[in-house]
């Protein structure tokens, strides 16, 4: 019996249907319930029995008969008293539809189920008391559970078995889950969670309310371990603490200095006056900053004080300038005042540093005053560069130049002394002179003799300069049977303390004749080493912070797996090369691989076994990718993508052949793939010139689909948008 529609087989008796069943495929099964050699609903059990999945409409006398196939099993039933063309065809009809349509429903869900069992991201559902419905196996491997052991656990309200949420944190995680409703079913929430070794690591969890009539039914979370990410948090943290206990212990050094010392901020307005100034004034540190540095300035000199002050923040240019300010006790006193502009690390302009002197008594010794002038100005050169510059070599360098510059000795010198008390110059100056050169010599051996002297060490450990006249340090030397030189000399040794410990050691000499360095080079000397301190400490500390910022950064593009870059940076080097290559009009090509059978390699060999195949596969794409523009990226699972800007199709095919070639080489056994006894890649090629009616998706959508191909063929292969290239190298037309 045919129609236009269905082909109709009739068979009479029950055992020519159940023989017939075997033999053939049927999409629809008309069943009546009086066959001449069974009896009721017997005959449809076991039909059923035999073709499991095919539905069955029951033809029968009575809706109770119906009502018992229908619990059975049986898709529909239809009176026969009431049966006509309609009826049947209908039901027909509407039960082929519902077979397609769950056969749909179960590859759907065969799809999503894998899809999340290949994530390595933890995903879970669970009910509104906290019960699991669903977990992945990530989720399994993290916790070292298995799914039946999680499944109907209670990971909030659980016993310790199952509950994996730190105490201190339920609460918050709580708060969270009741937080979302209709209007906000999207949440992000951090914790800490105990793992199976008695680890405290922290996760983070991505949850979605799932409704029924706006009734919240289930919850689905996607969480990921961020414990490595919160210790570089914490890390940088104690960094910028240290960098802030530095620039208060900046703050010390600068209020006990004898300077007045005033900054601004880019504005020009004040936001900073040291204890001197404030001493000095007598006014409050309120009331300078609202006032700004002007105000005590004598109302001849404000103008001209003013006017040079904003041209040099317009030019971000240091300037000095001698004005009279109005002191505490009502006197006007000279003040020479230097004002350097001061940088932020990135170069941008931060403001200015104020350096005033009284120079009040150098109208009555005026080289006296103007040589101490000279001296403030070396410590706020240093000062200016420290904030200019975070390089330690060229801050020492422009304080080694100051001084040399200001206190003529013949030679001087900066060292680093080590826990064993020997010193090694970083830095030297010495007098244009031959005849310094023996000197110089030997003086490096007197320093040696002065750091193995246990009581000369103690004081520049104290803290404590020396001055050593040529009788010191001839008896300093005498055990070595030798002098230091032929003439009177002098040397100052000045200490440089960094947090309490001798670091180094600031040196100047003087040969030939006797020399008494006076009060203000001391004063000086001694406080240019507590910029240098300050200066090695924050060098150190931003090298500190500049390493911890790049392993943060490392972090965020860097697949932990594989140790190639990860989705992200894949996703953002693409667009950036994209938007390039589309103002240039040059090609872009991108190569897709997947592992051929890597669930199967995983389900043989174990899961950690599969994360080393799929990092050997990684690095080996990595080393075959030559040029530096050229990206090499974990797509998705064991999906890899290789980005190759100015590359064109037939350069792409290249070099995903001899991709694939090297990782056949690599010989990693797979015994379980059906392609062949070692590890194998499939790989998609496409190639764009960018432009604006097409996108990167449109080119990763091409990669994927050639892709697909290369394993719809076989695998272990490349194909382009233009041809095949299989594992025995043929070329052929798709």
């Amino acid at each position: 019996m045919t129609t236009s529609k269905y082909q109709v087989v009739k068979l009479e008796l029950l055992n020519d249907v159940l023989k017939y069943l075997e033999q053939k495929n049927f999409d629809i099964i008309l069943l009546n319930l009086l066959p001449r050699d069974s009896w009721g609903i017997e005959s449809l059990k076991k039909i059923q029995r035999i073709t499991w999945g095919i539905p069955i409409i029951v033809l029968t006398e009575n809706q109770e008969i119906g009502l018992a196939v229908l619990r059975q099993g049986a898709q529909d039933y239809i009176i026969k008293e009431e049966i006509c063309d309609s009826i049947l065809a209908r039901s027909i009809n509407h039960t082929f539809e519902r077979k397609q349509s769950i056969k749909a429903l179960r590859q759907s869900e065969a799809h999503y189920r894998g899809v999340v069992e290949d994530q390595t991201e933890l995903i879970c559902r669970f009910l509104p008391n906290g019960s699991l419905t669903f977990v992945n196996p990530a989720y399994c491997r993290y916790f070292k559970k298995s799914q039946s052991e999680l499944l109907g656990s209670n990971f909030i309200n659980g016993d310790n078995f199952t509950k994996f949420i730190v105490s201190e944190d339920l609460e918050l995680v709580e708060a969270d889950l009741k937080s979302l409703s209709w209007h906000h079913p999207t949440s992000t929430v951090e914790f800490r969670v105990i793992t199976h070794d008695g680890q405290i690591r922290w996760q983070q969890w991505n949850n979605r309310a799932i409704f029924q009539e706006k009734k919240i039914v289930e919850y689905q979370a996607v969480g990921r371990d961020i414990s490595d990410r919160k210790q570089a948090e914490r890390d940088k943290a104690r960094l910028i603490a240290s960098l802030h206990e530095s620039e208060e212990r900046f703050r010390i050094v600068t209020n006990s200095a004898a300077v007045l010392i005033w900054m601004s901020d880019a504005n020009g307005q004040g936001i900073f006056f040291n204890r001197s100034w404030l001493d000095f004034t007598g006014r409050s540190l309120e009331a300078e900053l609202i006032d700004n540095w002007f105000a005590n300035i004598h109302s001849q000199d404000r103008q001209r004080c003013q006017k040079l002050y904003q041209s040099a923040l317009r030019e971000r240019q240091s300037f000095e300038i001698e004005y009279r300010l109005l002191r505490h006790d009502g006197q006007y006193r000279w003040v020479f005042n230097t004002i350097v502009p001061r940088f932020e690390s990135n170069g941008k302009f931060a403001g200015f540093v104020g350096s005033c002197i009284d120079i009040t008594k150098r109208k009555l010794a005026e080289e006296k005053l103007a040589r101490q002038a000279e001296y403030d100005r070396i410590l706020a050169e240093i000062t200016q560069h420290i904030y200019k510059s975070l390089k330690l070599e060229a801050i020492l360098q422009a304080a080694l130049m100051e001084i040399s510059r200001f206190i003529h000795a013949q030679q001087i010198f900066i060292a680093k002394v080590d826990n064993a008390g020997k010193s090694q110059v970083l830095l030297e100056y010495v007098y244009p002179n031959p005849k310094l050169a023996e000197f110089c010599e030997l003086s490096r051996v007197f320093e040696d003799q002065v750091l193995q002297s246990p009581a000369k060490l103690a004081q520049l450990k104290a803290g404590e300069l020396l001055i050593l006249d040529q009788e010191a340090q001839n008896q300093l030397c005498r055990h070595n049977h030798q002098t230091l030189s032929r003439g009177d000399s002098s040397a100052i040794i000045v200490p440089i303390i960094s947090e309490e410990q001798l670091w180094g050691i600031l040196c100047l000499r003087q040969y030939f004749r006797k020399r008494i360095w006076q009060h203000e080079e001391i004063n000086l000397l001694e406080h240019i080493s507590l910029q240098l301190a300050i200066a090695i400490k924050q060098s150190e500390l931003y090298h500190q912070l500049e390493k911890a910022n790049q392993e943060l950064e490392a972090l965020a593009v860097i697949d932990s797996l594989t140790g190639i870059a990860n989705r992200r940076k894949f996703d953002e080097y693409l667009a950036s090369e994209w938007l390039r290559l589309s103002r240039e009009q040059a090609p872009l090509s991108l190569i897709l691989g997947d592992i051929d059978h890597f669930k199967l390699y995983n389900d043989t060999y174990g899961h950690q076994r599969g994360d080393l195949c799929l990092r050997q596969v990684a690095q080996a794409i990595q080393q075959a990718v030559k040029r530096p523009a050229d990206l090499t990226a974990r797509y998705g699972g064991e999906e890899l993508a290789i980005v190759l800007p100015r590359t064109n199709q037939e350069g792409a095919a290249s070099l995903a052949q001899q991709i694939r070639l090297h990782i056949q080489a690599l010989q990693i056994p797979h015994i379980a793939s059906p392609v062949d006894l070692y590890v194998t890649l499939s790989l998609g090629v496409a190639s764009f010139i960018p432009n604006h009616d097409t996108s990167p998706q449109d080119l990763i959508a091409i990669a994927d689909q050639n892709l697909y191909q290369a394993k719809k063929m076989g695998r272990n292969r490349v194909v382009t948008g233009l041809e095949v290239i299989s594992n025995e190298l043929e070329v052929s037309s798709k």
